[in-house]
């Protein structure tokens, strides 16, 4: 049966208090009361108060809600001040630790004093020791003989050191055991001591432990506020450990509290000197620490100023980072951003003061004729008489501009009005679609058609100036490319003054006029944006960098049957888009990662450059082929890059016509007659990074027309063409031509690190094309030519590397002997390696270009019969390649059994022959050239013998252990074995050496 008094409980019932019900009665009644007595007209209502009631008036509401608000202000202040003393307190306690256990804190006076104190006493330490020194000599060599017993002598070599360390610590171990034996209830209770102490330890340790990885998951949960939390308790256990600091330091980054980020980071760097981790994050921290504090600051100075600072700062910490960790790639590629963004601020303040200065200087120009105007009125006729003196300044200008140009003179006079003034004319003639000729823009009535004909005249003056042609009539978006192209400062103007984001946003209308005139806006940001990541960045946001990728999505039209007007205009846009994507790219003035991931990162762009160059090569002809120079430079620099690269190989790679009609492409524009070397230069280095793409080098080989009557030609024919070609071709082409051969034939046999004697194979065809070309010869001839114009350094360096390269292939092997080769190549070994009085040995001498070139000559000796012997100094010079033996001491210098099995003498530090020294290859490629000259005959061995060759060949046996290559070993025997066949002297000098003993153990232990 139910309790009635439990159903009248209202509190247990509905959870509300009777004192809130109370309450609220109470509250009714009074209100209640007081609208009857304002019925009644006893209580004036003006004067009604229900506020101890918690009924308030809209003024009694807003005096309540404000004495609120300052109390939670006061409260806040109140935690914030609490919150700071805690901090305070929790600094100066960790740092008081942190200096008594890591020394004083870096830059502090107790710092600053150590750091004097430090260096008075390694001073004082120098001095002594020079002291003690002299005296050990004076003691050492001293003729009184009573000296020698005195016990002041202390040896000092690392074997008499480690023996006293040894004898030092046996002692004190047998003292302590002693200690341990007088004092065993004492000892015992200091190490039950010492054992609880660390259990502690382990346990707050592993507490600390607990609470990082706790911080490690909220921050990977990207809830900073409780990771800080848990990183701090990690911290209260471990308050010195590295990691946590770190991480709490990033904690604070993310938060966007940059001083404390940088007070975390100091203390990490002040356990740890070469914490690289810390290091760079102080960096990151000191930069946005600038830029929030430039953020409160107006005047543009002063902004410059504390990011320059920021800047320096975190350039220092990376430059030490990079002492700790030099081969940090992270760490590289920060610090060359950092230094990016210094000199782009200084060129920006430089930009800044130029721009002052060229007003000064064109309002200077003005001089009289502006004076006149300007006088007794007010500012605005003032301004209109400086306007109308520039004018006639102008025009004075131009007349005796025309009047020199006319008379074929130069003109080299400044213009009257700011060259800045002139780039903003032209930039919102562009930006306003009046991209024409300048002299196209005349036209109207009256004034304005003689303002048009004046400013026509000093856009074709300009012009002229740059360098453009005057019969070409350029335009106004000719002009302003070239003025960018000119100067850096132009392009930083540009993308300060606000004209960058202008043309970005004009490349975005989508009408008729804009789709025309599409191709000049992309040529001219191409020019804007070139050696500038900030411009790079700017277009790529401004979504100038997205209009160029659809651009070259558009279908060319008459891809089956023909070109037309449209398909025209649309290809010379694709150009110009390739021209901005190509400058984007560029890592010259800094990397933009965002425009690399967007073009690079996109395999269709590579097809839709391919498809452009092929629809060109098909129905355009060769008509104004320099255009194509922009998508071979795109797709050049695109095949840099690893992800494209891949992607490249993945697409074109088959066994399809596709990765045939990507070579071709590139190769049609390289040898089209009206190609120019600039054109041929860019498809050239086009090619050549092509071929890093290994499933690209077979294509090298293969014939194919992009047309019916077209040439057919390979690319390795055209390579060879260019490499030969010095009267047409740059040195720079020529190089590159050779390189990308050299590219090709990775691969496709043993390179310069494999050896000779490995068997010859040619997978990619490269090899075989060039020898059917008639390649051999060529390169002989380059490499042994003695005009420099004809055969620089370069030229003969990559000759002889692709020469060695082609060693592999039987057919280039068989060209090679049948050309009386041996005699020119032998002589070019012996002019590299005795040039300028054996430079190649000397110190301060060494060349990377030159040791290089020595060991592929080297390689083509070795295969060259029969051995050109009767050359004078040609045997000489293969036996200097060899290991030097050394002399014997005791016996004055003399080669001995003993000495030729200590290791070789090093070549002169710095020297070429140093960079090559103990190079296996070369060693093996030498000595099976020695042996060729051994093959001759009875002259051959006597000029290998006399030259000091027997000598060095047992030293290389000797130390084989150095020498991990098993052709090294075989051809020294072989060497050896063949001299103390027929000379007994040889044999006789060969057993003195112990040079028989050493082929006998080779030989029994199998490693020859």
């Amino acid at each position: 049966m139910s309790d009635p008094m439990a159903m009248l409980d209202l509190e247990r019932r509905t959870g509300v208090k009777n004192s809130d019900v109370d309450d609220f009665v109470k509250k009714t009644d009074a209100l209640q009361q007081a609208i009857s007595g304002i019925v009644s007209g006893e209580l004036d209502p003006a004067k009604v108060s229900l506020k101890k009631y918690g009924i308030l008036t809209e003024q009694e509401q807003a005096e309540e809600d404000a004495r609120r608000e300052k109390n939670r202000k006061e409260m806040a202040e109140r935690v914030a001040k609490e919150k700071a003393e805690e901090a305070r307190k929790e600094r100066e306690k960790w740092w008081d630790g942190a200096e008594y256990m890591y020394g004083p804190r870096e830059g502090s006076a107790d710092w600053k004093e150590e750091q004097e104190d430090a260096r008075n006493q390694k001073a004082k330490e120098r001095a002594k020791r020079t002291e003690e020194e002299q005296q050990k000599l004076l003691d050492r060599y001293s003729l009184d003989y009573n000296r020698w017993n005195e016990s002041n002598y202390v040896p000092d070599d690392e074997a008499s050191k480690e023996e006293q360390a040894y004898l030092q610590k046996q002692k004190e171990e047998e003292d302590m055991a002693k200690f341990e034996a007088t004092n065993a209830e004492w000892c015992n209770a200091q190490k039950e001591d010492i054992d609880k102490r660390r259990e502690v330890r382990a346990k707050k340790d592993g507490q600390a432990n607990a609470s990082r990885l706790k911080g490690n998951r909220y921050y990977g949960q990207k809830k900073y506020d409780r990771a800080l939390e848990m990183y701090m308790e990690s911290l209260a256990g471990t308050p010195y450990k590295t990691n946590v600091l770190t991480n709490i330091s990033l904690c604070y980054s993310k938060m966007k509290k940059w001083s404390d980020a940088v007070e975390f980071c100091d203390r990490a760097i002040h356990c740890d000197r070469k914490c690289v981790k810390a290091l760079v994050r102080r960096s990151v921290n000191f930069i946005e620490m600038s830029k929030a504090e430039s953020e409160a600051v107006k005047e543009t100075e002063e902004k410059m100023k504390i990011l320059k600072e920021g800047r320096v700062k975190a350039l220092k910490d990376l430059e030490a980072a990079l002492l700790a960790d030099p081969e940090n790639k992270d760490v590289i590629k920060h610090r060359k951003d950092v230094v990016q963004d210094l000199a782009d601020e200084e060129l920006e303040l430089r930009v800044k003061d130029l721009v002052v200065k060229e007003e000064k200087r064109a309002l200077d120009s003005v001089g009289e004729a502006g004076a006149g105007g300007g006088g007794g009125g007010g500012q605005e006729e003032k301004k209109q008489g400086e306007e109308d003196g520039q004018a006639q300044a102008t025009k004075q200008w131009l007349e005796r501009g025309m009047e020199k140009l006319a008379k074929g003179e130069e003109f080299g006079e400044a213009p009257p009005i700011s060259e800045f003034s002139v780039v903003d004319s032209l930039m919102a003639k562009v930006a306003d679609g009046k991209i024409c000729s300048p002299m196209a823009e005349v036209g109207g009535e009256g004034q304005e058609q003689g303002q048009g004909q004046e400013g026509a005249n000093l856009m074709a003056n300009l012009a002229e100036s740059l360098g453009v042609d005057a019969d070409l009539n350029p335009s106004n978006g000719d002009i302003l490319k070239m003025s960018l192209e000119e100067s850096e400062e132009t392009r930083v103007y540009l993308r300060t003054s606000g004209g960058l984001v202008s043309l970005c946003d004009r490349l975005m209308k989508d009408d008729e006029t804009a789709e025309a005139e599409r191709a000049t806006l992309f040529n001219v940001l191409a020019a804007a944006v070139e050696e500038n990541r900030k411009s790079k960045d700017l277009v790529y946001e401004k979504m100038g960098l997205a209009a160029a990728v659809a651009c070259m999505y558009q279908e060319m039209k008459g891809e089956g049957g023909g070109g037309g007007e449209t398909a025209t205009t649309l290809w010379k846009n694709k150009m110009g888009a390739c021209s901005l994507l190509a400058a984007c790219i560029d890592d010259e003035g800094g990397v933009s990662a965002k425009c690399t991931g967007l073009v690079c990162g996109d395999i269709g762009l590579v097809m839709s450059v391919v498809k452009a160059l092929l629809w060109y090569a098909r129905f355009e002809g060769e008509g104004e082929l320099a255009s194509c120079a922009s998508a071979l430079g795109l797709l050049r620099d695109m095949a840099r890059n690893e992800k494209a690269k891949k992607s490249i190989g993945d697409v074109y790679g088959g066994g399809g016509a596709d990765g045939e009609h990507l070579v071709l492409a590139v190769v049609f524009a390289m040898t089209a007659k009206r190609a120019t070397p600039d054109v041929r230069e860019v498809a050239v280095c086009c090619l050549s990074n092509l071929a890093l793409v290994e499933v690209l080098r077979s294509k090298f080989c293969l014939k194919g027309k992009l047309k019916e009557g077209g040439k057919s030609v390979t690319a390795v024919h055209g390579l060879l063409a260019i490499s030969r070609a010095h009267k047409t071709e740059t040195p720079a082409s020529r190089a590159v031509a050779l390189g990308c051969l050299m590219n090709a034939c990775i691969g496709g046999g043993a390179g310069m690190g494999k050896g000779i004697l490995e068997s010859k194979r040619d997978e990619n065809g490269v090899k075989k094309e060039i020898a059917s070309y008639g390649g051999i010869p060529v390169l002989i001839s380059l490499l042994t030519s003695s005009s420099n114009s004809i055969s620089p350094a370069i030229i003969k360096q990559r000759s002889s590397g692709l020469l060695g390269r082609c060693l592999t292939c039987e057919d280039c092997v068989k060209k090679l002997m049948e050309e009386p080769t041996g005699g020119k190549i032998c002589l070019a070994l012996i002019e590299a390696i005795n040039e300028n009085d054996g430079a190649f040995f000397k110190e301060g001498e060494g060349s990377k270009m030159s040791g290089e070139m020595v060991c592929n000559l080297v390689r083509c000796m070795a295969v060259v019969k029969p051995a050109p012997v009767g050359s004078t100094g040609y045997v000489d010079a293969l036996v200097k390649l060899l290991p030097v033996v050394r002399g014997d001491n005791l016996a004055s210098g003399r080669i001995t059994a003993s000495s030729v099995c200590m290791p070789p003498e090093a070549r002169e530090e710095g020297s070429t022959a140093s960079m090559v020294d103990r190079d296996v290859t070369l060693v093996a490629n030498c000595i099976k050239a020695l042996i060729g000259c051994l093959d001759v005959g009875r002259e051959g061995i006597e000029a290998v013998v006399d030259t000091g060759g027997l000598e060095r060949l047992i030293s290389v046996l000797a130390n084989n252990s150095s020498y991990k290559n098993a052709a090294v070993r075989k051809n020294a025997a072989a060497a050896i074995a063949r001299i103390v066949k027929s000379d007994e002297k040889a044999m006789a000098r060969c057993r003195e050496l112990r040079g028989m003993e050493i082929l006998m153990e080779l030989g029994q232990s199998g490693k020859i």
